[in-house]
């Protein structure tokens, strides 16, 4: 198994890490360990945003772009109708 140093630890993230080890009851190796285990189960930011991109829905807007600040201004409008009175 490998061996990972990290130069220029901050302070306060060391201290953080070493309670919340201490609160799982494990050492923190084990708990740095866990941790980036959990983080690069994820995928990349760039990967995440590639596969939006690709799997972004088109036939709604018909291959354009969401234009996000038109569609909420059409939500608001439909909301206002509905909770107007009749006859105003």
């Amino acid at each position: 198994m490998a061996t990972l140093q990290i130069k220029h630890f901050p302070d306060d993230l060391h201290a953080k890490l070493a309670a919340r080890a201490k609160e799982e009851r494990t050492t923190m190796s084990e708990y740095a360990t866990r941790a980036l285990q959990r983080e690069l189960s994820l995928p990349s930011r760039a990967t995440w945003l590639a596969e939006v991109e690709r799997t972004r829905p088109a036939l709604a807007t018909g291959g354009r772009p969401f234009d996000v600040t038109a569609l909420m201004e059409e939500i608001r409008g439909a909301h206002d109708d509905e909770e107007r009175p009749v006859g105003r």
